[in-house]
């Protein structure tokens, strides 16, 4: 067999394996990155503000200024989401931590 016809065959295997592997990522990554800050920041303020009494004080302006520190948090934590994911090829959890060392970015 000639080797040109062998490294024909072997090459879109080897970059269809990194585009799996990179999907994987990807879809680890988006699963934590909405189950823990989504946890935190969405369900536990959920069940303290969801009681049946009103509140003490009202909110008025100050409900709507906060929502500017929350909208820059976001997109901090999507910057770090998306070096972990494409620079360090890992997840932001524990459990799947980059492969690389990511040194760049926030």
């Amino acid at each position: 067999m000639p080797m040109f016809l062998c490294v024909s065959i072997f090459i879109p295997n080897i970059a269809m394996h990194a585009n799996i592997i990179i999907t994987m990522i990807l879809i680890k990554t988006i699963i934590f990155t909405f189950i823990v800050p989504g946890a935190v920041t969405i369900i536990v303020p959920y069940w303290l503000l969801s009681c049946s009494a009103p509140p003490a004080l009202p909110f008025g302006l100050f409900r709507y200024l906060g929502l500017l520190p929350a909208l820059i948090g976001i997109a901090i934590l999507l910057r770090c989401v998306w070096n972990f994911t494409f620079a360090g090829k890992g997840t932001p959890a524990p459990i799947d931590p980059p492969k690389e060392l990511v040194v760049q970015g926030l």
